[in-house]
């Protein structure tokens, strides 16, 4: 899987047979450290015959 395009919060992941989508958003109320911050995460999966969609929320640290 290769990496095609990487934002402040997104990045893809494509190869010929699936695409991962990450998108990631820091949690307003949380208060940001110097190892890292609560954020909200989606993670997208396609392939050819379906897609998957999680929510998920946690910690991002060094």
């Amino acid at each position: 899987m290769k990496q095609i395009s990487s934002g402040k919060n997104t990045s893809i992941f494509k190869n010929r047979d699936i695409s991962v989508t990450v998108e990631q958003t820091p949690i307003a109320e949380s208060t940001e450290d110097e190892e890292g911050s609560d954020i909200k995460a989606v993670i997208i999966i396609k392939t050819r015959n379906s897609e998957k969609k999680f929510n998920m929320l946690g910690y991002c640290g060094v």
